[in-house]
C-alpha cells in the first residue's frame, strides 16, 4: 500500500530512475486504451446505428480498463519492491567501482 501512495504523490520528473522506468513502460498502455477507447465512447452517442455504436465496444474498452488496472496494482504489489532493492543494490555497487580518469589519455607518437 506503501508504494501506491508514494506513486500517486510523487512528480514523475522528481521520481528517479526507477519510478521513470516504471512509468514510461506502463502508462503508455494507457494512453493507447484512453486513446482508443474515448472516442469509443463518443461514437455510441454519434453514430447511432453504426458499427462503433455497438455496446459491445464499450465494453470492451471497460474490460481492457479493468486488465490494465488490475496488471497495474500486480506490479506495484509484486514486482516494484524487488525492483527498487535491484536498483538500490546497482547504486551501492556503482560506488566501489573506480571511475576512469579525467585526464586526457595521451597518444603515442610515431
Amino acid at each position: 500500500m506503501g508504494n501506491l501512495i508514494v506513486w500517486l504523490f510523487t512528480d514523475p520528473t522528481q521520481a528517479g530512475p526507477i519510478l521513470k522506468y516504471m512509468l514510461d513502460r506502463y502508462l503508455g498502455w494507457f494512453a493507447v486504451i484512453c486513446f482508443v477507447g474515448l472516442p469509443i465512447l463518443a461514437s455510441r452517442i454519434y453514430l447511432n446505428n453504426f458499427f462503433f455504436a455497438w455496446r459491445a465496444w464499450r465494453y470492451l474498452w471497460l474490460v481492457a480498463l479493468g486488465v490494465w488496472l488490475v496488471w497495474w496494482i500486480l506490479y506495484l504489489v509484486r514486482r516494484y519492491p524487488e525492483d527498487v532493492a535491484n536498483h538500490t543494490a546497482y547504486i551501492n555497487r556503482q560506488q566501489y567501482i573506480p571511475k576512469g580518469s579525467k585526464k586526457k589519455a595521451r597518444t603515442a607518437t610515431r
